[in-house]
């Protein structure tokens, strides 16, 4: 359970650091600068104390933590280039550990690498864009003269990233890889699980120990036919 709260946060912080290189920053007032590094300030220490990894990523957190807030302390003094480069390595960091954490799984390379990487980034960017996104809009509230321009790029942005989601999921459910089907299926065929839905959803028209049976008969001529 720890772990799995280090990654959100630092999936989170990914993303939100995403969603702030891509928007136009210099239409934006500083002090929303500010207010977001001291959100992934919160998400750092957050992440540092929860990791049960190796200790590199507990000196991946405590520099997420040091960059964070020196990049709020430049976003106060309105120093946008000193805090522009804070956010991209941010950024950065925040990269380096997702990615190698997905390096770091036994199963990574029999799983499929790539798509499990794809997933982890897709999520991040949906999270991180919707977070901003959410942040961003209130800042209107208090600057209603803002341009729009801002916020209708993060919402392109959230757009771009749903799809980037959904095009992962469907390829994964498609392949039948690890992350949309039960491995007893069977593996490596394309259609594995579009085949494993298509049982489940006859099931609701027949007996429950007809479909149990005939599930386990088709699951069988799978096995042997590889």
């Amino acid at each position: 359970m720890p772990d799995a709260v280090a990654s959100f946060a630092v999936r989170m912080i990914l993303g939100m650091g995403l969603a702030l290189c891509v928007m136009p920053r210099k239409d934006v007032a500083t002090a929303f600068f500010r207010i977001m590094l001291l959100v992934v300030l919160g998400l750092a220490v957050l992440f540092t104390l929860t990791a049960t990894a190796p200790i590199e990523r507990w000196g991946c957190g405590i520099s997420l933590c040091v960059v964070a807030f020196a990049g709020s302390v430049c976003w106060l003094l309105e120093r946008r280039g000193s805090g522009s480069a804070a956010i991209g390595l941010i950024t950065a960091l925040a990269l380096v550990d997702v990615l190698g954490g997905q390096t770091a799984r036994p199963e990574a390379v029999s799983d499929g690498h790539l798509l499990s990487a794809a997933s982890t980034l897709a999520s991040s960017a949906t999270l991180g864009a919707a977070m901003t996104g959410m942040l961003l809009g209130h800042r209107y509230l208090t600057a209603p003269g803002m341009p729009l321009a801002p916020l209708i790029r993060l919402n392109g942005w959230l757009g771009v990233a749903a799809i980037f989601r959904f095009l992962v999921s469907a390829i994964a459910l498609a392949s039948g890889s690890a992350h949309s089907r039960n491995r007893r299926t069977g593996a490596g065929w394309p259609c594995d699980g579009w085949r494993g839905f298509w049982d489940r959803w006859q099931c609701s028209s027949w007996s429950s120990g007809s479909s149990a049976t005939g599930i386990r008969r088709r699951q069988r001529g799978s096995c042997s036919s590889e």
